[in-house]
Parts: structure tokens; sequence; C-alpha cells
């Protein structure tokens, strides 16, 4: 009876060991099909995002070209002056096309320019001259369009005789946006605000009388330039 007892009990065990070590086997395997399931299915997904992502052109993402441009805006001053018809001081706008200007600098990535100008412009006879300054222009909105940040150093060659004084070295802060048309060709709308607003002055004699006289200053509060550049890429 013990002997068939001991019988039963180790048939019991072998059985239960067999159940137990034959069911997380079994798990293992599940768990790897699974697993390999899934990767493959990551590795499809992967290959779809991939597939999906446009290709960017090493050759302009990477890119940093040599540029040389050339171009020409319509000037408007904001001045205070006196007008020795209207015998009184008076804003206006003294509009110019007189202006022409070269530029060199480099492009990168097709979204950032940083250049050098140089350039003349008259736009009336108390105020012209020489100017040249660095700009950087950087692209916005993923778009063509891109702003411009600036300084400028301009020296006035001006107009001088017995009534009217002008002149001087001035530096201008500029700002604006610009459009760009093409690869080449620009469109762009600035904002220069100079460091110090006298230029000149005017001097009224009254009765004309040398004794007796007034002194006016020439103020400038600021030029817009409304212009285009095309540019050379190398």
């Amino acid at each position: 009876m013990k002997i068939f007892i001991l019988y039963v009990l180790t048939l019991f065990l072998f059985v239960s060991s067999s159940i137990v070590y034959s069911s997380p086997k079994t798990k293992i395997v599940s768990q790897k099909k699974t697993r390999k399931y899934f990767d493959e299915n990551n590795d499809e997904n992967a290959e779809a995002q991939l597939t999906d992502i446009p290709a960017l052109d090493d050759s302009i993402s990477n890119e940093v070209n040599f540029e040389l441009g050339i171009g020409s805006n319509l000037i408007l001053m904001f001045v205070n002056k006196y007008d020795s018809q209207n015998k009184a001081v008076e804003n206006s706008i003294k509009p110019s096309f007189l202006d022409i200007f070269f530029s060199v600098g480099f492009r990168f990535h097709q979204y950032y320019n940083i250049n050098f100008r140089f350039g003349f412009d008259e736009i009336y006879e108390d105020f012209g001259g020489f100017n040249g300054g660095i700009f950087f222009e950087s692209g916005l909105f993923a778009s063509n369009i891109f702003g411009i940040l600036g300084i400028d150093f301009y020296n006035n060659i001006g107009n001088s005789h017995n009534t009217s004084e002008s002149g001087g070295n001035f530096i201008f802060y500029c700002l604006g946006a610009g459009y760009r048309v093409s690869n080449n060709f620009t469109l762009n709308l600035m904002y220069w605000l100079p460091n110090k607003k006298v230029f000149g002055t005017n001097t009224v004699y009254k009765d004309d009388s040398i004794i007796s006289y007034e002194s006016y200053d020439k103020i400038n509060h600021g030029l817009v330039r409304i212009g285009f550049q095309y540019s050379f890429i190398f």
C-alpha cells in the first residue's frame, strides 16, 4: 500500500513539474512571436515614416554661396527745415530716385544672408553722399519673406553757403523686410533711423539786416527706402 501511494505521489509530482515547466516555455515562445510581430510592424512603420519625410537636397541645405549684388531705391526723407518761400519752418517729405548701391556677401542655406553695402545717393542739395554698412537678412514664416537688420555709416556731403549749412557724418539704424521674387531678384522696404537728427542750419536775416537774424536747425526724422536688388550667386 505504501509503495502504491509513493508511486502515485511520484507520478503526480512528475506530471505537475512537466505542466509548470511547459507553461513558461509556451509563454516565452508566444512572447517571442509577439515581440517579433511588433518588431516587424515597427520596422514597417519606420520605413513608412521615412518614406513620408521629404529628402532634403544636401547641396541646398548645407550650401554657402558668395553673393554679388547691385540695387537702387526710391528714398523718402522726412525733413523739418525753413522754407524761404513761405518764410516758416515746415515738415515735408523729400523724394529722390538718385540712389544706387552695391553689395558683397554670403548666403547661408538659402535663408540667411550677411552682406556689406556701399552706395551713393542725392536726396536734395542739403543731404546726400556716400554710405556703407553691414546688413543681415533672415527668412520668415518659411516663405519668401525675409527680415532685414543693419547699420549704415553715412557721410553727408551737404551744401554750404552764406545762409545755409549742412553736412557731417551719421549712423543709421536700419530695419525692414523684403520679398524674394526669385533666387536672384529681391524687393525690399526699409526704414533708416539716424543717430542724430540735426544735419545743418538755416540762417534767416530780418529786414535785410546782417545784425538781426535767426537760425533754424535742419531736422532729419528718418529715411524710407523702397527698392530692389539683383544678385549674382556663385
